[in-house]
């Protein structure tokens, strides 16, 4: 201390100096310094501001500066840098180029990022990396096979992470101990946990997660929710499934208050189509037909797209959907034929017997008269 200065005035002195530092950090201000709740509360906000699950905001450009140049070399020019490139990681360049989906770089960068000196540094790279995982689009089978490599091995790698995190750093931030209540996120089927609550309408499990870890709202996360929704609907029996249908049908339309992508969309009606092909008696569901074609497309003319994406419990192309949908077609295809030219009218006899034969009815040709065409 300076010379004859006093311990009080030492004290004094460095509590002013702390009121001041207080009030510019917004934590209070000095006419509650020595209050224990308002001390309490600034140190709330201290963590919030600084170990948060959302950490701090960084400007795009000097991630994608980090990235780009890491890309380019494999290397970091320190900590700092080597925090921007893993919040970047899953990030797509102008040149469409991923650093998760090339190899050699995604390998350098998690071994940096576990190799950090110091438990807090560590933490911090494994909460960005954590951030890009959120953003990593979900596996809707357009990916390509270097994408969703690249997306696996990071979920790998932060689930491993974390429990080796877990047993070997004693102070952990709150957000990390609150993942692991849904470590699940980091497994193959992440939401699957919260699948039967949503189809109950129940979607407070699913939101704790969500406000707890910070996950962005244009995260997959949300999206592989509603799938995994549907995947609880498909595992009901026929009666509790045609119950379901129809809300299923709108929440897959978007028209249920949930945003739904178009690639999301055709997976949950791809699903539909397959559960309900398997039902013991297969009426015509004209909701769930315009859904499956407008969704996937017109069976006999787009059978390559419906077995890419209508496929059954082992990943195959899910054929009894397909040839349910076929039928269906054919079935309203001769009814719309017969009403429109049918010489009787009304009367339906012609196009209930040939709806009898729409099974084994292979491919369907008209011919009409020039009459006819007129008509």
């Amino acid at each position: 201390m300076p010379p004859g200065q006093g311990v009080t005035d030492a004290a004094a002195s460095l509590r002013s100096r702390l009121e001041a530092m207080l009030s510019a950090a917004d934590a209070g201000g000095p006419a509650h310094w020595g209050e224990p709740q308002a001390m309490t509360r600034a140190l709330e906000d201290v963590r919030r501001r600084h170990d948060g699950p959302a950490g701090k905001a960084v400007a795009a450009d000097r991630i994608a500066r980090a990235v780009a140049a890491f890309r380019r070399d494999g290397k970091v020019a320190g900590y700092e840098q080597l925090k921007h490139v893993c919040l970047g990681a899953a990030s797509v360049a102008a040149d469409r180029g991923c650093l998760l989906a090339e190899p050699s770089r995604r390998e350098r960068l998690l071994s940096l990022a576990e190799g950090v000196p110091g438990a807090r540094r560590q933490m911090k790279c494994f909460q960005c990396l954590l951030r890009s995982y959120w953003a990593c689009p979900p596996d809707d089978g357009e990916a390509t096979p270097a994408a969703r490599a690249g997306r696996a091995a990071l979920r790998i790698w932060l689930a491993r992470r974390r429990t080796e995190l877990d047993e070997s750093v004693e102070r952990k931030p709150k957000w990390f101990s609150l993942l692991a209540r849904h470590a699940n996120l980091l497994g193959e089927q992440p939401c699957e946990r919260y699948g039967p609550a949503l189809l109950r309408g129940d979607a407070a499990e699913l939101q704790a997660a969500i406000d707890d870890l910070a996950i962005p709202g244009d995260s997959w996360v949300k999206e592989e929710a509603v799938l995994a929704q549907a995947k609880a609907a498909a595992a009901l029996n026929d009666e509790d499934w045609l119950a379901a249908l129809p809300q299923l049908l709108d929440i897959a339309a978007g028209k249920a208050g949930i945003a739904v992508s178009a690639s999301l969309s055709r997976r949950c009606i791809a699903l539909f189509v397959s559960r309900h092909a398997r039902c013991d008696a297969v009426a015509l569901h004209e909701g769930l037909l315009d859904a499956a074609v407008a969704a996937v497309g017109n069976p006999w003319q787009r059978r390559a797209a419906w077995d890419a994406h209508v496929l059954d419990a082992d990943g195959k192309p899910c054929e009894l959907a397909r040839e349910m949908v076929n039928g269906w077609l054919k079935h309203l295809l001769i009814g719309e034929f017969f009403r429109l030219y049918g010489a009787d009218g009304g009367d339906t006899r012609r196009a209930a017997y040939w709806q009898r034969y729409d099974p084994f009815i292979l491919s369907l040709w008209v011919g009409l008269s020039a009459e006819a065409i007129d008509r």
